[in-house]
């Protein structure tokens, strides 16, 4: 049930002082045992287009936020406005706090030869931010094929030098990149590599550190200890204090799964040393456990979610979406649990990041919907509080509902409040030409403590 609280009463000059009866309806709830924190998020505006560039296709974005809740998005597009019109390139863009775009598409790469795509961004507490891509070419050493390259930009969207190549390892392919800001100035890039600094003959999973220029600022290291079979589709997560986990997907395990992939994760601390060995995420070990998306929390520790043939959930139908929590010394807090509650079709492409406060919110790709949207995919979503308990059901992202809406990514800010974007076949908008880059913001439960904003968003969740 959702209460309104509203005051539109004149205020008078002095003190800005909370509504009576909204005091009164919040101890009342406290009172009745209810959780301020229940309530569900609301959408803070309406769906947003991203890209301004509109010719051709636009697809697989990422995004990060700044704690002033400023955002950019980067997503690789056919074609560009700038100087790549080869192939794929990267694009990107800068918006406000409010939602407001700071300035017009931008293009990261400056190397143009063949494609550029999968780009991934972190950004720093100032807004400052990395962006790591996927090159089939380089400046650097890398001629053998697809490489890591990235672009450190400052808090203005200004670039810092030039664009460098992150592998050293060049025999084979690199892709995939991830890439996490690790709370000292510094980030960290993984990547999948189809050859190793190490020992792994087959695809492994590399890791290697960047500095506040976003400059190398240690050699790439091999993460995966268990090589037999794939390590692939890594992802990377730091908290405040630089300790940081790799997590990824491994045909077969060290653990007891053995059944297909697993999940698989390395811990490390702020000096980039191992912590432990590596371990199983997962606990449900029957068929497939892929495409895992890890987020650390500013005081420690971190949740991991990923895409689960089957479930020890209600889930069963097809792919569920099922995360699990870990301490800050990497102690599991209890076993897998499943995200979604619509359990109809298949549910796949998680992705998650962590509050401030200890929340987590994950967004994924659904078949069908538990909203309007029941044309093709949907991107759902949905909130957690610190003690891993869900603030009401999962809820659907989008308003724009014609064709498929794919490849979600979610980022947050300091104050709860965060953002989902991704790849929209068509759009409510100006771009009808294929796929678009579409946003939606939420708030989290109030804004700011009521000091500012519109009442309608003033609501609480009672049960």
């Amino acid at each position: 049930m959702l209460d309104q609280v509203s005051d539109d009463r004149p205020r008078r000059p002095g003190p800005r002082r909370e509504p009576r009866h909204t005091v009164a309806l919040l101890a009342a709830l406290v009172s009745a045992g209810a959780s301020v924190a229940a309530a569900q998020v609301s959408p803070n505006g309406g769906e947003l287009q991203v890209n301004g560039y509109t010719t051709g296709l636009q697809s697989r974005p990422a995004v990060a936020a700044a704690t002033d809740g400023s955002f950019v998005v980067v997503w690789d597009s056919v074609g560009s406005g700038g100087t790549d019109t080869s192939s794929y390139s990267v694009q990107g863009r800068r918006f406000s706090a409010s939602g407001q775009p700071l300035g017009a598409d931008f293009q990261v790469n400056t190397i143009t030869t063949d494609y550029q795509l999968l780009p991934a961004v972190a950004c720093d507490p100032d807004g400052g931010f990395v962006v790591a891509w996927q090159s089939q070419y380089s400046a650097g050493s890398d001629t053998f094929g697809q490489s890591i390259q990235a672009h450190r930009y400052d808090a203005l969207g200004v670039p810092q030098g030039a664009e460098l190549q992150v592998n050293v390892t060049t025999t084979n392919h690199q892709t995939k990149p991830a890439i996490a800001a690790d709370g000292q100035g510094g980030f960290l890039v993984v990547w999948e590599s189809v050859s190793s600094a190490g020992n792994d003959p087959n695809e492994s999973v590399q890791l290697r550190r960047l500095d506040g220029g976003g400059l190398p600022a240690a050699n790439e290291i091999q993460v995966n200890t268990y090589t037999t079979g794939f390590q692939i589709s890594p992802d990377v997560a730091a908290d405040a204090a630089g300790d940081a986990v790799v997590v990824w997907q491994s045909q077969g395990s060290g653990g007891d799964d053995q059944d297909n992939f697993s999940i698989q994760a390395q811990r490390y601390d702020a000096t980039g040393g191992g912590v432990g060995g590596e371990f199983q995420v997962n606990t449900y070990t029957t068929e497939r456990q892929i495409r895992p998306q890890v987020a650390a929390f500013p005081q420690g520790g971190f949740v991991v979610v990923w895409q689960s043939l089957g479930s020890a959930g209600s889930d069963n139908q097809s792919y569920s979406i099922q995360a699990r929590r870990f301490d800050p010394d990497g102690a599991p807090l209890g076993g897998d649990f499943q995200v979604n509650t619509y359990t109809a079709n298949s549910q796949s492409y998680p992705t998650v990041a962590a509050e401030a406060a200890g929340g987590f919110v994950v967004a994924w790709r659904s078949m069908g919907s538990v909203g309007n949207d029941a044309v093709t995919y949907s991107i759902q979503a949905r909130r957690y509080d610190a003690a891993g308990t869900p603030l009401g059901a999962q809820y659907q992202v989008n308003t724009y509902t014609t064709g498929a809406q794919q490849w979600p990514a979610v980022a947050t800010d300091g104050s709860g409040n965060f953002v989902v974007a991704w790849q929209s076949a068509g759009s409510s908008s100006t771009d009808h030409s294929s796929y678009s880059i579409q946003a939606q913001r939420f708030d989290g439960l109030y804004r700011d403590g009521f000091e500012t904003g519109d009442t309608s968003r003033w609501t609480l969740a009672a049960p």
